[in-house]
């Protein structure tokens, strides 16, 4: 997966019209949590997206379905957990949850410190990943943002806003 987000970092083909738009909401990034398991990181990030209005409650399952059949650990502490593409019938519209765990989780094995929760409506996926993979293509960039534990950086940098790190 590493190495689909660095493909997909560089990609500059035309989006679905995300540029500049506000899919992450300040409410929806939650900084310093606890260490807590995959699957409770999962349920809040899921929380987050159901009362932002951003989806169904089916789409909490369809984001733990898909981490069990294929680990949502990306590499470089972070791990994006979505679903597949049958369960976008589950999301009203797109939006992203933030959670930072500065202790880091044991994911699978992996340690993750910082989870990107992705709920996509058609192809906004595509522009998201692009967003994600600009941040999460090395360690030192996320352990950067997850100790600054500044929602502002975050929050720009996944709208797509310029900013310097």
């Amino acid at each position: 997966m590493k190495e689909y987000l660095q493909k997909i970092k560089g990609f500059s083909g035309k989006m679905s019209g995300l540029n500049g738009s506000g899919i992450l909401e300040k409410k929806n990034i939650i900084l310093n949590c606890s260490s807590v398991t995959p699957e409770e990181a999962i349920r809040a990030c899921g929380r987050l997206l159901l009362e932002s209005g951003c989806i169904d409650e089916g789409y909490i399952q369809a984001m733990l379905e898909r981490d069990r059949s294929n680990s949502v650990a990306v590499g470089s502490h972070t791990a994006i957990p979505h679903s597949d593409h049958e369960a976008r019938r589950f999301v009203k519209k797109t939006g992203l949850a933030v959670l930072t765990y500065p202790d880091g989780i044991n994911w699978n094995g992996e340690e993750v410190r910082l989870v990107i929760g992705i709920a996509s409506r058609d192809e906004d996926h595509l522009e998201i990943l692009k967003r994600v993979a600009a941040i999460a293509v090395d360690e030192e960039t996320v352990d950067k943002l997850v100790d600054r534990a500044d929602g502002n950086i975050l929050y720009a940098c996944l709208n797509g806003l310029n900013v310097t790190k």
